[in-house]
């Protein structure tokens, strides 16, 4: 089992997220290197606050547009573009800081044991880089591999049936106001803020959307500090949805989550649906948006053609091990290609 980043402690947990690698995940030329601007900020800014930082202590960061570096990346190489951001550096040490500090490191390493839950299995927890990985973004996609493609063989010879789906735009529709909700729980959070008490979620809250010229709506992509804090808001939601299904009479079922991918297994199509309908006010509760259509099923019968209540259609096919081989090979590859020896 790789290390997670939960497992380490506030002090490495800071020098994990003020990596270079770790601060701009996109595969930039070799010219562009992040490592010493990063060291120069962590020792220029020390222990000051972020009032201190300021020159103006009247001009907020939340006040001004293109604090962030914004640029569009193509997912398919033709019309679909995701969003990507270059995090303000300033900005971004002092997030990390507020986050890895003693006490808050604590209380998340704290409130995601509570997000266990004994029927999902979650492994996009950012991983620690090992001595055999040239990168980081190598030890994730292996991770991934372990974790979800070849478990996904495993509980596909245990249940019938296999559901896919996904939140459409998860990072885009991400509301801000959400991430004190699950580091507090929503009751206590809506509390602290009629009392006008600071909380860690709050100060994190507050410093995304300066980041974003005040919106709340929406969570960067670019930094695997911005993966983790989505890691927050999907495991409330995952503790959310067990009990949510736990209270429908629904156990023998497992889900098997990757950021915002979910594949569910079960024995009963009812079931499944049951827990496909059970995700969509959870996940309302992070986002502005719904879960997406599913993009298949595993089960017994080839070609069998499911329609549910809600109108969605999916074919269920017999799982195809065979199938599995050949992504493994497009997977070492990948891994390769990313430097991952």
């Amino acid at each position: 089992m790789r290390t997670t980043v939960l497992e380490l402690d506030n002090k490495k947990a800071l020098k994990y997220f003020m990596d270079a690698e770790n601060y701009c995940t996109l595969p930039l030329p070799s010219y562009f290197q992040f490592q010493k601007m990063l060291d120069y900020i962590k020792k220029s800014i020390r222990k000051r606050t972020f009032d201190g930082c300021l020159k103006n202590k009247k001009i907020m960061p939340s006040k001004m547009e293109g604090v962030n570096y914004k640029l569009l990346i193509t997912k398919d190489g033709k019309y679909s573009f995701r969003p990507i951001q270059i995090t303000n550096p300033y900005l971004y040490y002092l997030l990390v800081r507020e986050i890895t500090e003693d006490s808050n490191w604590r209380r998340i390493q704290n409130r995601f044991g509570e997000f266990k839950c004994e029927n999902i299995e979650v492994s996009s927890i950012p991983v620690v880089k090992e001595k055999k990985d040239k990168t980081t973004t190598g030890a994730q996609i292996n991770h991934w591999w372990t974790n979800i493609e070849q478990r996904t063989i495993e509980l596909s010879l245990q249940y019938k049936y296999m559901f896919m789906t996904d939140i459409t735009n998860c990072y885009g529709s991400i509301y801000t106001h959400s991430i004190d909700w699950a580091i507090e729980g929503r009751d206590e959070a809506k509390k602290n803020n009629l009392q006008h008490t600071s909380s860690l979620g709050h100060t994190i809250d507050t410093y995304i959307s300066g980041m974003q010229y005040g919106q709340t709506n929406g969570l960067p992509q670019g930094s695997v500090i911005y993966d983790f804090i989505a890691e927050l808001l999907l495991g409330y939601a995952d503790m959310l949805l067990q009990k949510k299904v736990e209270e429908k009479g629904v156990t023998n079922y497992k889900i098997l989550r990757y950021r915002d991918d979910y594949r569910i297994f079960g024995d009963s199509k009812d079931d499944i649906e049951e827990i496909e309908q059970e995700q969509k006010e959870p996940e309302q509760d992070v986002t502005n948006n719904q879960i997406s259509k599913p993009q298949g099923t595993i089960g017994e019968d080839k070609d069998e053609e499911i329609k549910s209540e809600y109108g969605v259609e999916a074919i269920a096919v017999q799982a195809d091990v065979s199938k599995f081989e050949d992504c493994e090979k497009l997977v070492n590859a990948t891994v390769e290609a990313f430097g991952e020896e």
